[in-house]
């Protein structure tokens, strides 16, 4: 794959997806605007963290990159009907699974509160509102998901910007949902969560046309010996176990933060997402234009090609991360002030939010790299080795 052919694709995502993250941190200014970082934005991050982890685990992480590259394949060496039938099958065992998921994961949430925010117990109302917020919240798990099999489609037909664009529909719904019904809750933090949810709906809703576009009509299909099911069953799995670890680190994390002044999860959370934001502009844009490239030129057994293509995106990401990781290290209480130091977030609240970006910001450069080079292990069907 030529790197012009490269760059020009991962500039249309990045380019989509920068927008995402600045109606993102719009979003993260709203909640530090309205809500500082106290009892009710611990909480909320805290209920968002369990369908947001389970989201990159199912959907937007290993669903989609088990999704792809088998139904790329049909796409190049079979045809286009045969590689819907896989997507009607694929949708259908979403529905079942993830909607069930969705379901224990509102009947469980007082468990999982207690399990990985149980420095909480301590403070009833502040249990009582972390678990409410993530029974809002927990539907937000299929929808993404659903989400995350269009995007995968879109971008198997060479269509990435709709798909890059469709995170900020997310943004939007949030922002929109809190400046509108902020006066109408006696806990204000309620609309952070109903936002999600809308803004879940407007994910799936701006990619319909393009889906439309290309010929696609979805019908329930329940088929469990379908070929294309058992391989992306077969990859998804060790694809899990992979990425559990660190999403299990995030919940270690979120666990000890429970214990600690309140506030802390709230400092982590505002600091991520700015550590975040160039990871998602430049690693996750590369690894979502590579991955699909790659399988094609895989399913080609085009290997040479493959090596070109990996040494162009590793090179890329790279150019774009190292000044990144540096400007957030050495400018973060100048940036931290900048965005988040309005309203209810307090100079306190800077100076601690600045001090875990510190540390974020050297954590960037092996989780861009990762980014990149794990996509290259899907695309010959190893999820085994990342």
């Amino acid at each position: 794959m030529k790197k012009s052919s490269l760059l020009g694709s991962a500039t249309t995502v990045s380019g989509a997806t920068a927008v995402s993250r600045i109606l993102g941190l719009i979003r993260e200014q709203v909640m530090a605007y309205f809500f500082g970082a106290g009892m009710a934005t611990d909480a909320f991050v805290t209920a968002y963290r369990i369908p947001n982890l389970l989201r990159d685990l199912f959907a937007e992480g290993a669903l989609s990159s088990a999704f792809v590259p088998i139904f790329k394949e049909r796409l190049g060496t079979d045809s286009k009907e045969n590689a819907f039938k896989l997507a009607h099958v694929v949708i259908t065992a979403i529905l079942v699974i993830v909607g069930l998921l969705v379901l224990l994961g509102i009947v469980a949430s007082p468990a999982l509160i207690y399990l990985f925010a149980n420095g909480f117990t301590s403070d009833a109302a502040k249990f009582d509102l972390t678990v409410n917020l993530t029974q809002v919240m927990m539907a937000y798990l299929l929808l993404v998901s659903l989400s995350a099999v269009i995007m995968g489609m879109l971008n198997s037909f060479g269509r990435f910007g709709i798909p890059a664009i469709s995170p900020a529909m997310f943004n939007i719904g949030t922002i929109v949902a809190v400046f509108a019904l902020y006066e109408t809750f006696d806990t204000p933090i309620y609309t952070m969560a109903i936002g999600v949810l809308v803004g879940g709906v407007g994910q799936v809703a701006i990619q319909l046309p393009s889906l439309w576009r290309i010929g696609y009509r979805f019908r329930f299909s329940v088929n469990i010996f379908d070929a294309g099911l058992r391989r992306v069953g077969r990859l998804i799995t060790p694809m899990i176990i992979g990425l559990s670890a660190g999403r299990i680190n995030i919940l270690a994390s979120t666990m000890i933060a429970s214990f600690l002044v309140e506030g802390t999860i709230s400092y982590l959370n505002y600091s991520y997402r700015l550590m975040h934001f160039p990871l998602g502009v430049f690693a996750v844009a590369i690894g979502t234009v590579a991955l699909p490239r790659a399988a094609e030129l895989v399913a080609r057994k085009e290997n040479h090609k493959v090596g070109e293509t990996f040494l162009n995106a590793v090179g890329l990401n790279l150019y774009v991360v190292l000044p990144s990781a540096a400007f957030l290290g050495l400018l973060g209480p100048l940036i931290v002030d900048l965005v988040y130091r309005w309203g209810a977030f307090s100079a306190l609240d800077s100076q601690r939010t600045a001090l875990t970006l510190l540390h974020y910001a050297y954590g960037l450069i092996g989780f861009a790299v990762v980014r990149v080079v794990v996509p290259f292990f899907y695309a010959f069907d190893d999820s085994k080795t990342p």
